[in-house]
């Protein structure tokens, strides 16, 4: 850790845990969906969702306690999940940073209530799958309130946020010279607010600025970040956005990812003993004979694109980029998200977990 994060440390993490500031709901935030949590509601909050942070070892709940749990300041905000080192390259080395999906809890300290915020504004069908509500996600304690400690940190301040993510990626680039590294936001939440957008673009403006080999992409189902778009950043629009969302959209040359229901390529699958998709050596489901060209042609003529520009993830990993237009499936196991940050990729095929 260089001596400027340790400084941040001190210097916020001062005062008994009580590190940020309050939540500027009038102008930095004032695009939130959010709603003020009373005592049962935050009770109830407790009880489903976030026992194993919130109970003493008297088994009740220690509110100041939690308090000073999810307002302090995250050990780190980068992660490095599965999928994104499913999706590493020789050349690179990727991050991925999220928060809490659909709904986060944030405290505000100045005025000493907690709020229930929307994070997935955007969300439509994809809402009822999830994976960001599932595993790990939802089983592994330290998962949660990373991104829960992440989401507070944004709201309350969003200056530091930025300068500790900056600084975060630049130690990384720094370490790994001569690689690529690149960060995916909304692994997990989206961006639910304008000011977050502006964070994810000017800390990937300041290090390509900087001469530093570094590429930032996201999935959103926000329409109004995809029509203002940016030069720099990759976004992948989620087809299964709402309604509101899909309609605000002007753009024409859009990135799009769509979550294929098993209900649409389960037959082409080979399956095990016990009913499961049966796999490789690299953990990825198996087609049954003819099953890929099966499932190629009929995405083909449900989605009206060209059929030979439909590829697997690694018939992908095996094109170099730039030379022409694709459009990839992705295996509910063992691929990766390398279509989602080229942009010759035009549409992500992903079939569900």
């Amino acid at each position: 850790m260089n001596s400027n994060r340790i400084r941040l440390y001190e210097m916020m993490n001062r005062a008994g845990g009580m590190p940020l500031d309050e939540i500027d709901w009038e102008n930095d935030f004032s695009d939130v969906s959010k709603t003020c949590m009373n005592p049962d509601e935050l009770l109830k909050y407790f009880n489903e969702i976030l026992t194993n942070h919130a109970l003493n070892p008297d088994k009740r709940i220690d509110v100041n306690g939690f308090i000073a749990q999810i307002t302090k300041i995250p050990h780190e905000v980068l992660s490095q999940n599965k999928k994104i080192q499913n999706s590493e390259l020789a050349n690179e080395i990727g991050y991925n940073i999220g928060i809490p999906a659909l709904f986060g809890l944030v405290y505000d300290i100045e005025n000493k209530k907690f709020y229930k915020v929307s994070t997935c504004p955007g969300a439509g069908s994809c809402a009822k799958v999830c994976y960001a509500r599932k595993g790990n996600y939802v089983l592994l304690p330290a998962v949660s309130m990373k991104q829960t400690r992440i989401l507070n940190l944004l709201l309350n301040d969003p200056k530091l946020f930025e300068q500790i993510l900056f600084e975060e990626l630049k130690n990384a680039i720094v370490h790994n010279p001569g690689k690529t590294i690149t960060l995916r936001f909304n692994d997990a939440g989206d961006f639910f607010a304008k000011r977050f957008f502006q964070i994810s673009k000017d800390i990937t403006q300041n290090l390509l600025n900087a001469g530093y080999k570094f590429k930032s992409y996201a999935y959103t189902k926000m329409g109004d970040v995809i029509n203002i778009g940016d030069p720099n950043m990759i976004l992948n629009f989620s087809d299964d956005a709402s309604k509101l969302q899909k309609d605000k959209i002007t753009r024409t040359d859009i990135k799009t990812s769509k979550i294929i229901p098993q209900t649409f390529f389960d037959e082409f699958l080979e399956k095990n003993d016990r009913g499961r998709y049966a796999t490789d050596a690299q953990g990825k489901p198996m087609f049954k004979g003819n099953g890929l060209n099966l499932l190629k042609e009929k995405l083909s003529k449900e989605f009206n694109v060209p059929l030979d520009s439909i590829v697997t993830y690694s018939e992908l990993l095996n094109i170099p980029e730039g030379n022409g237009n694709y459009n990839v499936i992705v295996m509910p196991k063992g691929d990766g998200d390398v279509g989602a940050r080229r942009n010759d990729v035009k549409i992500s095929f992903l079939l569900q977990h």
